[in-house]
């Protein structure tokens, strides 16, 4: 539909930045500075520190089984001496994994030694009538430590070969191998290991894709910082070279025209930096081919293509994607109000063409500098069947379930606004 609007000059949307310059700036900044503190973060702290919580429950086990175990040992005060080794190390090694990363490989290594030498240690402080029959020294539900911080450290493989040597190292203290296919001790332990291995191994997966997106987000901002300081400056100057060139004779002329070359050399340059779209880690990020039916097209890209010396275009920097389909009929429709400018605006207008990515609508205006379109010339034109406006126009954006509004008085030029809800 056409409906007039008037809108105050402090609200017109031409020479205005959706979005100012020093908040693009903070919005880069911001963005590099979170890409550069997850990247330092450590993926797995939480998870060592959860293993940390498990560690001290299957201490205070431990001990609750040695208050009732120790009076049928045959050396208990060795037995006492071991269990307080053991609590030292499970203090000193919980927090040593959360707190040092770069300590960790030989903090596990050094784990499974203590915990295989703790368990052994059953055959020094206890006969074979003891050993045959309960737990070693440690209890194996401690010892499932060890098999978790290999896994959550080393992966899967690791994981499942701790558990196997653990379970192992049990049943071998126990003086009866036979017994595994009975007990429930491999297939736990084991089972454990792989666990931790998976969520040490998804944790980190998680966090490189996490910095990949922050990294792509900031220089994202970064791109959108530049090109908008660009196009304030640069592209604003040589755009006002190409159109005062003239006025100053011959030579005036020809600096005016290489300007008016050069600004659309920048505009490509700008628009081809970087094009695609930010992808997610891990998937396609090839650039969209509007010629395949059905395939997503830049529409700031083919509105750029617009440009010359009368049509200037502001469009950001990052791509605006639709449907071929509905890009097909909003470019048509903004052809055709770039048309009517050329036609019936003076060889001396020029045309505006500005793109909005909103967050639930694309917004495309196009206006010119002309002198507007007389009062009572639209329905004349419509009285001699000339459809110009109403069917190549604002039929073409209504078909699309889009709103055109139309803008023109006397003297004050044209304007048209397209609205395209996502």
């Amino acid at each position: 539909m056409i409906r007039s609007r008037r809108r105050p000059e402090s609200q017109q949307r031409f020479g205005a930045s959706p979005v100012s310059a020093s908040r693009l700036r903070m919005m880069s900044r911001t963005s590099e500075a979170e890409a550069q503190q997850a990247a330092s973060d450590d993926p797995m702290k939480y998870l060592w520190a959860t293993e940390g919580a498990f560690r001290m429950l299957t201490l205070a086990y431990s001990l609750f089984i040695h208050t009732g175990a120790v009076d049928h040992y045959t050396r208990p005060h060795l037995a006492t001496a071991l269990i307080a080794v053991q609590c030292i190390w499970s203090g000193v090694v919980a927090i040593a994994l959360f707190a040092r990363p770069r300590w960790r490989s030989w903090l596990v290594a050094g784990d499974i030694v203590v915990t295989l030498g703790l368990m052994y240690a059953t055959w020094i402080v206890a006969d074979a009538s003891w050993w045959d029959h309960n737990q070693s020294l440690p209890t194996t539900m401690w010892a499932t430590n060890a098999v978790l911080a290999a896994g959550m450290q080393w992966g899967v493989t690791a994981g499942f070969l701790a558990g196997v040597g653990i379970s192992l190292a049990s049943l071998h203290i126990g003086d009866d191998l036979s017994w595994m296919v009975r007990s429930p001790t491999m297939p736990i332990l084991v089972s454990s290991g792989i666990a931790a291995g998976v969520g040490g191994v998804g944790a980190r997966r998680s966090h490189a894709q996490l910095v990949a997106a922050l990294e792509l987000r900031a220089r994202a901002a970064e791109r959108e910082r530049l090109a908008r300081e660009v196009h304030d400056g640069v592209l604003q100057v040589l755009a006002l070279m190409g159109r005062k060139g003239p006025s100053f004779g011959a030579e005036g002329a020809a600096l005016g025209q290489l300007a008016t070359e050069q600004e659309r050399a920048l505009r490509t340059l700008i628009a081809d930096v970087d094009e695609a779209p930010i992808a997610a880690p891990g998937s396609s990020s090839a650039p969209v081919d509007a010629s395949t039916d059905g395939a997503p097209v830049d529409l700031r890209r083919e509105l750029l293509a617009l440009a010359d010396d009368r049509v200037r275009v502001s469009a950001g920097s990052a791509p605006v994607l639709l449907d071929a389909a509905r890009a097909g009929e909003l470019l048509a429709a903004t052809k055709q109000a770039l048309a009517n400018t050329e036609r019936h605006a003076g060889e001396h207008a020029t045309a505006f063409v500005l793109l909005e990515d909103l967050d639930d609508e694309v917004t495309l205006t196009v206006r010119d500098d002309g002198p507007g379109i007389p009062d009572g010339r639209l329905a004349e034109a419509k009285a001699q069947g000339r459809m110009g406006v109403s069917r190549s126009i604002v039929g073409r954006v209504e078909s699309i379930g889009g709103r055109a509004y139309l803008e023109a008085a006397p003297g004050e030029g044209v304007e048209w606004e397209f609205t395209l809800p996502r």
